[in-house]
């Protein structure tokens, strides 16, 4: 018997745009109402300790001794003035990137579960599996897309929006399991580009959570990873079996799962050949 294979997912042309468009919006104003905001960060922290790093230093050093010496200390406690502001600025920088990179990982995150749990109610009804997709942790779902597009895992643009959930879980909880995996695959994220604390250090074991660093160029690198994983998703997902989608993916949406009462189902698959789609697809006379 030919199995018939079973479209199970299909990404509509009015979607994808708006997916596209939505995500592009979002990082062309992260740029040019945030990022732009610290392009001058040098000229500002010397154009402050001219001015207000002056006052500050008046203020923080007594007169006393020798008036010479009282001038070049007032020189210094304004040119540490204008340090400490440079790199509190830097800083500054580098936690609003940060920050774009967390956001725009958890709207690719969210939209991506919203897809597949709309699709999931067109197909098997209303709170059906929506719970599960949305409760899956993170591996699960990739199991799901690895169904979807064989050998995604291997692609550049998914293992970049991998580097995107790593980062978000280090931003977030610090030391732990994701900084680890950090070091080992993506250690360009760790250490600071801007002040060249670190960067391109050969051992990034010796970074720890605060090293957490993404660079304007390296964020629109991870921001195009978003936009080809919309661009290349397929327009139909078809499966030739269940053996085919993820374990528990089944499971939340077959009617076993949804405990449905199969007096007077009719198992499709004995009609149309469906082998064991009837798990999933089952027909109730009114």
């Amino acid at each position: 018997m030919i199995m018939k294979e079973m479209k199970m997912f299909y990404m509509r042309r009015e979607r994808r745009e708006w997916l596209i468009e939505r995500h592009k919006f979002y990082v062309d104003q992260s740029i040019s109402r945030v990022i732009r905001q610290f392009d001058d960060i040098a000229n500002e922290s010397r154009r402050f300790m001219k001015e207000e790093g002056w006052l500050l230093a008046i203020i923080k050093v007594p007169l006393v001794g020798d008036r010479n010496d009282y001038i070049m200390d007032l020189e210094m406690e304004a040119v540490s003035e204008g340090r400490e502001r440079n790199m509190l600025l830097e800083e500054m920088r580098t936690q609003a990137i940060l920050n774009i990179v967390v956001g725009m990982y958890h709207e690719w995150d969210k939209s991506l579960r919203r897809f597949v749990s709309s699709e999931c109610i067109l197909n098997f009804g209303e709170g059906v599996c929506e719970k599960d997709v949305w409760g899956a942790d993170f591996r699960a779902i990739e199991g799901l897309l690895e169904s979807m597009i064989p050998g995604i895992r291997d692609k550049d643009y998914f293992r970049r929006i991998d580097a995107c959930r790593l980062i978000s879980n280090v931003y977030k909880h610090g030391e732990g399991k994701a900084l680890e995996d950090l070091r080992v695959r993506f250690p360009e994220y760790l250490g600071d580009p801007y002040r060249g604390v670190g960067y391109g250090c050969p051992s990034p074991e010796l970074f720890d959570h605060s090293n957490l660093c993404v660079s304007e160029e390296q964020f629109i690198v991870l921001a195009g990873a978003i936009t080809d994983f919309w661009s290349k998703f397929p327009e139909f997902v078809f499966y030739r079996s269940l053996d085919d989608l993820p374990t528990w993916f089944v499971k939340a949406a077959s009617c076993e799962r949804r405990g449905d009462d199969d007096s007077g189902a009719i198992d499709v698959s004995l009609v149309l050949g469906w082998g064991g789609w009837g798990r999933l697809f089952r027909w109730v006379p009114a």
